[in-house]
């Protein structure tokens, strides 16, 4: 976060004074994929956003290389980079292109963001902070249910979760598996080290493949309520 001008006339003056936090809440999400591929993990929730409702996936015929989870992703509390110093080398405007070349920046001092109100403030040098107003307890939360279904001849490489990854479910999640589905490790109705503040219910039907688990709960995730897993008719149920 530095200000300063160019050495042209052309450039004029680049700010870069301010930041904002944006966690980019969301109501009802409804994902619906037919023979598609994933190369990576799949989200029914957001990126630190939070799911002001029901997160409901569908993936059929589905290929998916990671891990299909019905909630969303979250890792610790986002950073910023800050540059005390100004630019190395300014950008330049390139007339025949109409472009912009890219600044070189200083290294930078990294601050994490925080909302704690205990100083006045933008930035807090001493513990590197940077204050916003967000509440940051929501960050790629689902706050009603989570839903995920696989079926056709779906692929799914790693493990599919009811909830989500180091993020929270505030309802009850929900795992069910059909057709010729094909899950290369573990199904869990929890989430990875992500909390359900209620149930969860797994259903295993058709001619569906696990290589590894069943598990009701969480991957190092809490359940707050009763856990239900159906396989083929029959049903285990695990009560708080």
């Amino acid at each position: 976060m530095w200000a300063g001008s160019g050495s042209s006339q052309k450039v004029g003056r680049f700010y870069l004074i301010y930041a904002s936090f944006d966690m980019a809440t969301s109501k009802n999400v409804y994902s619906i994929l037919e023979h598609c591929l994933v190369q990576g993990n799949f989200y029914g929730g957001g990126n630190i956003g939070t799911v002001d409702g029901t997160a409901t996936s569908t993936l059929t015929g589905t290929i998916v290389r990671g891990d299909a989870y019905a909630g969303g992703f979250s890792t610790a509390t986002p950073t910023v980079d800050v540059y005390t110093a100004p630019p190395v080398a300014y950008p330049s405007f390139d007339g025949h292109t109409g472009l912009f070349s890219a600044a070189i920046l200083p290294a930078p001092t990294q601050y994490t963001w925080s909302n704690d109100g205990s100083y006045a403030a933008a930035l807090n040098d001493t513990a590197r902070l940077i204050h916003t107003d967000s509440v940051l307890s929501h960050l790629g939360k689902v706050m009603q249910d989570a839903k995920i279904t696989v079926n056709g001849n779906s692929h799914i490489y790693g493990n599919i979760y009811g909830g989500g990854a180091m993020s929270d479910v505030e309802g009850n999640t929900f795992v069910t598996t059909d057709g010729d589905a094909h899950i290369d490790h573990s199904v869990y109705g929890g989430g990875m080290e992500g909390e359900v503040a209620h149930h969860t219910l797994v259903n295993i039907i058709g001619h569906t493949r696990i290589d590894e688990n069943v598990y009701g709960g969480g991957n190092a995730g809490v359940v707050g309520g009763s856990t239900h897993v159906q396989i083929g008719g029959r049903e285990w149920q695990q009560t708080q």
